[in-house]
């Protein structure tokens, strides 16, 4: 039984062993991030307060999954998969409060709105057979293959109004 052509496995011959074939692949990641936040509260008149809040979330993520030629089996082209993914999240929060007491009454009354906006992109692009294994930039592969190529985006946004009244009542009634 001629078995040399059924079940081809990499690590068929002595350059393509498993300790080889790992060593000749490379997975390279850069991930960039940034959160940031700001607060400000401004008393307009007595018992009246305005409060804003906003914040950014920020993460880029780069990964280049490489694989040197002849590494998965002899004659197979080298390959680079490029990924970029990107995260972008935005939060305001407005709120007025106005505060009263008249004698044994309390009031405590809160207006505001909320918006929010995330957007996510994600690429791949998959490049073979490069002139080296050295040069790893998408501009030097011979062919992109356009079934391991792709990209999408998506925006997401959600806007919330808001309210609530408390009154209390010698400190012992409340209603909210």
């Amino acid at each position: 039984i001629d078995t040399s052509t059924s079940g081809s496995s990499p690590s068929n011959s002595a350059q393509n062993n498993p300790m080889a074939s790992l060593l000749n692949h490379d997975y390279d990641t850069k991930s960039y991030g940034l959160q940031a936040g700001t607060t400000l509260s401004v008393n307009i008149l007595p018992g009246l307060d305005f409060k804003s809040l906003a914040t950014l979330y920020i993460k880029n993520d780069k990964r280049l999954d490489w694989t040197n030629r002849n590494a998965e089996a002899d004659g197979v082209v080298n390959k680079g998969i490029y990924y970029n993914n990107s995260y972008i999240d935005l939060l305001s929060e407005n709120t007025l409060t106005y505060k009263k007491e008249i004698k044994e009454n309390s009031f405590d009354v809160l207006v505001g709105y909320t918006a929010q906006k995330t957007t996510t992109s994600k690429t791949q692009t998959t490049g073979q057979d490069y002139a080296s294994d050295a040069i790893r930039t998408l501009n030097n592969a011979t062919f992109i293959n356009k079934a391991l190529t792709f990209g999408s985006e998506t925006e997401v946004g959600l806007l919330s109004y808001l309210g609530r009244i408390n009154y209390a009542y010698k400190s012992k009634y409340l209603l909210s």
